[in-house]
């Protein structure tokens, strides 16, 4: 879910990681929304909306790929 990155993380059964990045996304948005009320130039936006989409698409590959490596580990013990 877009919006909020570490989710996916808790749903894999693998909370520590999504607190983590939870944390760092809360103080990420906040430097966000700090940087452009100082500012107050819309333009920027664009340029931190680029980190912003990147960021939770790679957490959202990261997951699903430790997902399945975890999941292929499990199966091969149990086989």
């Amino acid at each position: 879910a877009v919006g909020m990155m570490g989710l996916g993380w808790f749903y894999s059964g693998r909370p520590f990681i999504g607190v983590m990045l939870m944390s760092g996304w809360v103080g990420f948005l906040t430097i966000l929304y700090v940087v452009l009320a100082i500012i107050g130039n819309a333009s920027l936006l664009f340029t931190l909306l680029v980190p912003y989409f990147v960021l939770a698409v790679l957490s959202g590959v990261g997951c699903y790929r430790s997902y399945l490596r975890d999941a292929r580990a499990q199966r091969a013990a149990i086989l």
